[in-house]
């Protein structure tokens, strides 16, 4: 006879106990005896059901790890704080620092972890040896290429769904790219992460849509922007081929990466304050908002959908200006080269974000 676990639990006598077992059922121990002596076959399944999952998957030892591939087949094992392959060790983690092969010494020194936390809102780094070139950016589980959380730059997502149990996605579509079950800190994470993008299969639908060397700001000045008639060293940019920044000044938050479609914030949430250019048309490259699109016919700029003529620029050469606003502090002057797109945006005022 099966005997429910509810009614061990609870002490209901259950459909068929002679009443003079009533008084024994009463007690919690008799109770247990009962359920495991009458479900021994039961019981039996499920412990086979369990071993057989288990099976799927070598044991290891506390503090160590595997990382699995789609098809379960053994990536990288994590023993020791090393993760390795096929008996060659990749990484060596103390802390959150990660060396390079079987090494703890300064110059094996690959990266840094400076983390705040890498499933949570805020933005975690891992950092090259010089700890001031930023290879990945973290937040929410997400793996970002360079500085700022933007969607032209994002390469992993780790999802965290038990204490011992982490997915790695990839791609637009959030592949499924690899398992990793064990007792990772943070750090052996991310060294996980910099060896599953090593593996042609995973970095050809990871890569990002901008290049380290955009994502690096060059030494050289190609334009600068600024006020023509007033003094204010706060509506200086310049313009370095890659990157439009505050010529004076560490505003961070007001500098922009440019490839020639895409204007987006160096620093920032994902999809916050994009846009998005095609040679004539400046708009958000998130959503339809049809007041900040803006349309430029090689000589004027101006809203698509509104007629307010106080909203109309004039480009032209070295000069941009109102083009119905006769007020001298409102025009500027451009030395060297800036591109269209970035002159609308800082003319606009888009440029200088809302703190």
């Amino acid at each position: 006879m099966f005997i429910p676990y509810n009614s061990m639990l609870s002490g209901k006598v259950p459909f068929g106990i002679p009443r003079i077992s009533v008084f024994l059922w009463k007690r919690k121990r008799f109770r247990l005896f009962f359920f495991l002596n009458k479900n021994i076959p039961v019981l039996r399944i499920l412990l086979f059901i369990s071993f057989a999952f288990l099976a799927q998957f070598p044991l290891w030892a506390q503090g160590d790890g595997r990382v699995f591939n789609r098809g379960r087949e053994t990536l990288f094992q994590l023993e020791q704080g090393q993760v390795a392959d096929s008996g060659k060790i990749r990484f060596t983690i103390k802390g959150n620092v990660i060396f390079n092969g079987n090494s703890s010494n300064r110059d094996s020194i690959a990266y840094m972890l400076k983390t705040r936390g890498i499933f949570s809102r805020k933005i975690s780094y891992l950092y090259y040896p010089d700890a001031d070139r930023v290879k990945y950016s973290i937040s929410r589980g997400v793996v970002y290429y360079g500085r700022g959380l933007n969607s032209y730059n994002q390469l992993l997502k780790i999802v965290k769904e038990g204490e011992k149990n982490y997915r790695f996605y990839a791609g637009e579509e959030w592949q499924e790219v690899a398992l990793a079950l064990g007792d990772f800190s943070e750090a052996e994470l991310m060294a996980v992460a910099v060896s599953l993008l090593k593996l042609p299969d995973v970095s050809e639908i990871a890569g990002p849509l901008i290049t380290e060397e955009q994502l690096i700001p060059s030494e050289g000045i190609l334009g600068v922007i600024k006020p023509a008639w007033r003094n204010d060293i706060n509506s200086e940019w310049t313009w370095d081929g890659r990157m439009l920044r505050p010529r004076w000044g560490a505003r961070p938050e007001d500098e922009w990466i440019f490839n020639g479609k895409n204007i987006v914030p160096y620093w920032g949430i994902e999809g916050e304050g994009e846009w998005s250019w095609d040679g004539q048309v400046l708009k958000p490259a998130r959503g339809e908002f049809p007041d900040h699109t803006y349309i430029f016919d090689g000589y004027t700029l101006k809203p698509r959908w509104d007629d307010n003529p106080d909203r109309v620029w004039i480009i032209d050469g070295d000069r941009a200006r109102p083009k119905w606003i006769n007020d001298p502090a409102m025009e500027y002057i451009i030395e060297g080269k800036v591109p269209i797109p970035l002159i609308a945006l800082v003319v606009l005022g888009y440029a200088d974000r809302p703190r």
